[in-house]
């Protein structure tokens, strides 16, 4: 079965999130129009000619109340940083779940991007647009810079994104122990 494109946002690239160094996260919060199991993302990213910003934790969160990342990691993929492309606009790299989590139609998630291997003067860099209409009204991006404690979120910003998966014919009812998921 081949992976099916559920959510995504690509109005070209106009700016640039640094992430570098163990403190910085940047997120981009969605909603599932449709429950599926979550396969993979791709992200518009680039590094500076040279830099070696080592490897780049993609981390799936439920969002909270206040469309930020919860901390509570559902899932997570990694990739080398060192081998992305240099200089902007780079390229999509895709992340892929070595676990698939089914998501649920209507829940907000967080996909957390962050460079633990990278310092100050060799960051990774996640394309994102802000200036043309219309937005993604299923979520919004966000930044921190004390490893996710505190988010700044902005409603118009939106980070190029692709989110894939699979089709879930009847995902089960929605639990408090589920929070949202379910691992089958």
């Amino acid at each position: 079965m081949s992976d099916t494109l559920f959510e995504s946002w690509d109005l070209g690239v106009e700016l640039g999130q640094l992430v570098n160094s163990i403190d910085d996260r940047a997120c981009m919060t969605f909603t599932p129009s449709t429950s599926h199991r979550l396969t993979s993302v791709k992200f518009q990213v680039w590094r500076d000619t040279g830099d070696t910003p080592g490897l780049i934790t993609l981390r799936l969160q439920l969002a909270d109340g206040n469309d930020k990342p919860d901390g509570v990691d559902l899932a997570t993929a990694v990739i080398d940083g060192d081998t992305i492309l240099e200089g902007a606009p780079g390229s999509l790299q895709e992340w892929v779940f070595s676990t698939p989590r089914v998501l649920l139609s209507g829940t907000r998630y967080a996909l957390v991007i962050e460079a633990l291997d990278s310092s100050a003067g060799e960051p990774v860099t996640v394309g994102y647009n802000v200036n043309d209409t219309p937005h993604y009204s299923g979520g919004e991006y966000g930044t921190s810079a004390d490893s996710g404690v505190a988010w700044t979120m902005q409603a118009n910003v939106e980070f190029i994104f692709y989110e894939y998966g699979i089709e879930v014919v009847d995902p089960p009812a929605q639990d408090s122990a589920s929070s949202g998921t379910w691992g089958w």
